[in-house]
């Protein structure tokens, strides 16, 4: 390190002694003028003499000093470390937090003295004592925070008031799992629309999805969905619709799995494309091949409906007469089958997306049997409102018919007798 030296300063011919026994009152400008120049000296090795320095005007400034003196650079409001290398440390509890903000609640990143914890936070901070405080009581602090010790990353809130009193709202950890608490709902809300998905689950593990939510809809002008999972030993999995307008938890229940298995369904199952449809175990291919001990109901080009090729059971509907009200004998009889007009004929394959049987057909045409058999003929529930035939009511029909025309028969061979 340099020495610098220099003589003693002196006024005149008299000493520096000399002139304070003098002058004693020039004593203070006298010891001024000698510091200036011991300062001069000094600044002028830090900055190659280019300026000087003169303490008791106070005109030492920040920009006066060498570059290798200056641990900071200034450029606006932006203070950066002069040596990048080099590492900013802020100790302590009270003093190891960078903090900012012109709010009374201000944002901080704090690190524990003593554990592996790493903190940033709004409108909290620690005391000496490690304790948890708000800069505003008014308002809730947030916290978000990582820790080495239990390899997470964590975000909490406390409530106004209670800074101290952290709940956990998220959790990650190290493998990666996402684990959200809410202590009010344990729900996960997506979208940022008025109709919004959510995913909740209960202290018993059961699980919903939702979407605008049908016991509780933000559009009541829109339909509601909501799929349980109950994963209790006699749970289920059911599908709920709450129909657009409907009031909140006014819900069907189009599809229902009970724990034991069992399917309860509330909809028509329709096969909507070729190769659409039901099919059971050991079904095989639409085909008409590796039928055996199955059911199946499908499309794949022609309308298919099969119970096993190999051994087909019996098809019964429910007649018991216990269960019939208003019995009355006004069947259409031959006068009606006589007004029928059998017919072949082929679909036009254009009129439903997933078309019709293929190839030729023997039918009846609904429009000519309803006004003689009326019970026979139905509108389908499609926009177009087809009319269906269901070619079993007929039976009792051509029954009436066959009395009707022995009655005849009988009675033309006894007016012959």
């Amino acid at each position: 390190m340099a020495t610098i030296q220099r003589n003693v300063k002196t006024f005149g011919t008299r000493s520096f002694v000399g002139e304070v026994a003098a002058a004693p009152s020039n004593l203070a400008p006298i010891l001024s003028n000698e510091v200036d120049a011991d300062l001069d000296t000094v600044y002028a090795a830090w900055n190659g003499g280019a300026d000087t320095v003169n303490i008791k005007d106070g005109a030492v400034t920040y920009a006066k000093l060498a570059t290798d003196a200056k641990p900071w650079t200034i450029s606006g409001a932006t203070l950066t470390p002069t040596d990048t290398t080099k590492t900013v440390v802020v100790p302590g509890v009270n003093a190891g937090a960078f903090q900012w903000g012109t709010t009374t609640a201000k944002g901080r990143l704090i690190h524990h003295p003593s554990l592996s914890l790493s903190w940033w936070t709004d409108n909290a901070y620690l005391n000496p004592a490690a304790t948890w405080l708000a800069d505003d009581a008014t308002k809730p602090s947030w916290q978000a925070y990582l820790s080495a010790g239990n390899d997470s990353f964590v975000v909490g809130r406390a409530p106004a008031g209670t800074p101290g009193s952290v709940t956990n709202l998220l959790v990650l950890d190290s493998g990666g799992n996402l684990t959200l608490y809410a202590a009010a709902n344990n729900q996960l809300a997506l979208g940022n629309g008025t109709v919004k998905a959510i995913i909740s689950c209960d202290t018993a593990g059961g699980t919903s999805f939702y979407c605008n939510n049908a016991f509780a809809p933000t559009d009541a002008t829109k339909q509601s969905w909501h799929v349980v999972l109950d994963p209790a030993v006699n749970g289920l999995f059911s599908i709920q619709r709450r129909a657009q307008n409907a009031g909140a938890g006014v819900v069907s229940t189009p599809l229902l799995v009970a724990g034991d298995g069992q399917v309860t369904a509330a909809f028509a199952l329709r096969a909507s494309s070729n190769g659409g449809g039901l099919r059971c175990q050991n079904v095989g291919t639409m085909s008409g091949d590796g039928y055996s001990n199955a059911v199946a109901f499908g499309w794949d080009g022609t309308l298919k409906a099969r119970i096993d090729n190999t051994q087909i059971g019996t098809v019964t509907v429910t007649s018991d007469a216990r269960l019939k009200l208003d019995v009355q004998e006004d069947v259409p009889g031959l006068d009606a089958v006589l007004a029928l007009r059998p017919i072949s004929f082929e679909y036009d394959q254009t009129k439903r997306d997933i078309g019709f049987p293929k190839g030729r057909h023997y039918g009846l045409l609904a429009q000519d049997v309803q006004p003689h058999a009326p019970l026979v003929v139905e509108e389908d529930d499609s926009d177009d409102h087809w009319l269906e035939l269901d070619y079993r009511l007929l039976v009792p029909v051509l029954i009436n018919a066959v009395k009707q025309l022995v009655a005849r028969v009988a009675a033309l061979e006894g007016a012959s007798a």
